[in-house]
Formats: structure tokens, sequence, C-alpha cells
């Protein structure tokens, strides 16, 4: 919310023009279109408007509100025009720059709900046996879990014990050798 009091001046920059040949045109460029996208918004510290959600001002607050449209379409306007003609239906309706970017992000992002939950069940099932000591098993635990944090998710450093935890005990009762 910080960037949006500064933006309370009502100057809002005109946004720089990106070639066709750069724009959106499906999960074949969309990594490098998200990557140019946000330096760009972020060099002109609208990029707020799409990593986090800023929620709509009241109306009654008209001068809030007032701002927070025209930051909010300056930044859809960007995004509208930066993908091809055919992508642009699919986003065209929604109002909010967060909702466009994340419905576009949900569509072209080539990482998929089952990638991430094919990561989870990784991590859960690795095996510290299987590592060349506890420095290397925990090495692996946190590569798994900043994969799956990438894509949406959010495994605390409580859940990963919790897990690391688990897999102990799961090799401490496969080792177990009755007398």
């Amino acid at each position: 919310m910080k960037i949006f009091k500064e933006k309370m001046d009502g100057k809002i920059p005109t946004l720089p023009y990106i070639p066709k040949e750069a724009h959106l045109a499906g999960t074949s460029n969309y990594r490098i279109w998200k990557e140019r996208m946000l330096a760009v918004l972020e060099a002109y510290d609208l990029d707020e408007f799409v990593l986090s959600m800023i929620d709509e001002p009241p109306e009654e607050d008209h001068n809030k509100h007032y701002i927070w449209k025209r930051v909010n379409g300056k930044v859809r306007s960007f995004i509208i025009h930066n993908v091809k003609d055919d992508i642009v239906s699919q986003v065209l309706n929604i109002k909010n720059a967060k909702m466009m970017w994340d419905r576009l992000a949900a569509k072209f992002d080539r990482i998929t709900p089952m990638k991430r939950v094919s990561w989870e069940i990784q991590l859960r099932l690795l095996d510290p046996a299987k590592s060349n000591g506890m420095k290397e098993h925990i090495s692996q635990m946190e590569m798994l879990r900043d994969r799956i944090n990438s894509t949406g998710g959010s495994l605390s450093e409580e859940e990963m014990v919790v897990i690391l935890l688990s897999q102990l005990y799961r090799q401490a009762i496969l080792s177990y050798i009755p007398l």
C-alpha cells in the first residue's frame, strides 16, 4: 500500500511502448514476457498493482478512489496492449490489474498445478537415508520448497520441520529390527 499512497499526488507515468513481436503470444513466450513487463512496471513503481492485491478504495473517499482507478486502469491498459489480439479477449472483461495478471499466469505459465503437487509429493517422500548426510538432505528439501513456493504455494519453516521429522520417523520405523 506504500506505493499507492505515493501515487496520491495524481502523477501517473506514461509507460513505454513494447514492440509487437515481444507481446504475449502464449506459453512459448510467457516467462520472458512476464519478466519484461515486471521490469517496466517496477521501473515506474507500478509492480505492486500486479504482485499484490491493492483493494479498491470506497467511492466515498473520492480522491483515493479516483487515483486507484487511474493507476489500475494504466496497468490494465499496459497489460492489454502487450498481449496478442487473440489473448486480449480472455482478459478484457477483468477490471482489476492483479486479477488480469493472475488469469494470464494461470493460463500461460508452464508450471501446472500437477507439477506443484508432484514437487510436494517428492518433498514428503524424500528419504534421508539416500542423501549424503543431513546437510544434503535439508538442501534437497529447501530446493523443492523453493520450487513449490515459486508457483504460489507457501511452505513455512514449521511445516518443513514437521516434514523432516516425519521423514526421520519413517526412516527409524523402516530400519527397526526387533530383537
